[in-house]
């Protein structure tokens, strides 16, 4: 699971997006996320 994850988000930043808890913008706000456990959709 972590491996296509990773996967995943090389993919994102190869087509230009920011990957998952980054963002690469300096005016962006600061990425929030709400704990707890969750199913990945495959």
């Amino acid at each position: 699971m972590i491996r296509r994850m990773l996967s995943d988000q090389l993919e994102a930043v190869a087509a230009g997006r920011d990957p998952i808890g980054v963002s690469l913008d300096p005016n962006a706000p600061p990425v929030e996320f709400e704990p707890g456990n969750f199913i990945r959709e495959a």
